[in-house]
């Protein structure tokens, strides 16, 4: 690993993107995924910042909390639906992946990513996460490989299992998913912390904030494994 593939992994952890420093550590290396995530896991400790008292949570405004409703899109509860058969069809004996999507209607152009998560995950933190904007294809692709990444890890996932994952449940998420949130209007963004996501992560999380300003949509998507 040259010192330009190193710069380019501590960049990833630095901005919360697990997962593609561990992709870019195994391209640069040829190593396995739990050579990888050691890796990472030691450099994120290296790369940690002296420790300070956390801030305290903003005060939430009221007045925006009032303006996120539910989004009346039966697409939402589409989506929903596939996620659900994501996590039957990624579910090991000994492993499970929570899949979730949460999604809220608001009219505003700015981001009020305080109030957006208190009201859809109110034990989130996002005082203390890190917003990253980045590209909508590139993270739905990642959300792809990285579920047929974990399959790999049990007996469970058999090729049926496999075919279905490809063939039928995650050309469906990307259908309903582009449909609640049309790509050419969306930007996306991600969030580096689990905390109050559903799920217990024991293992590795993702997850995005997807903003449709001419839908006034705003949805959040996560993934977090349980090995």
């Amino acid at each position: 690993m040259n010192d330009g593939q190193r710069e380019q992994i501590d960049q990833l952890i630095l901005a919360g993107m697990t997962l593609g420093a561990i992709r870019e550590y195994r391209r640069a290396t040829g190593h396995g995924l739990a050579e990888g995530k050691a890796y990472v896991d030691g450099r994120s400790e290296e790369l940690q910042p002296v420790r300070q008292e956390p801030p305290a949570r903003p005060e939430l405004s009221q007045a925006i909390l009032a303006q996120l409703t539910e989004i009346a899109d039966p697409e939402l509860v589409r989506l929903q639906s596939i996620c659900s058969e994501l996590e039957r069809v990624v579910h090991g004996q000994d492993y499970q992946v929570t899949i979730a999507v949460a999604g809220r209607a608001y009219s505003g152009v700015d981001l009020p990513l305080n109030e957006v998560m208190a009201s859809m995950y109110p034990n989130s933190k996002p005082h203390l996460a890190t917003l990253t904007q980045v590209d909508l294809a590139v993270a739905k692709s990642a959300f792809a490989e990285q579920l047929n990444r974990e399959g790999d890890f049990g007996t469970q996932f058999t090729p049926e299992r496999r075919a279905r994952l490809n063939d039928q449940l995650l050309p469906s998420f990307m259908d309903s998913s582009d449909r609640l949130m049309p790509p050419s209007s969306t930007s996306a963004y991600h969030y580096n912390s689990d905390v109050g996501l559903p799920g217990y992560h024991t293992y590795w999380y993702e997850a995005f904030l997807l903003q449709n300003v001419e839908l006034g949509r705003i949805v959040v998507l996560s993934a977090v494994a349980s090995d």
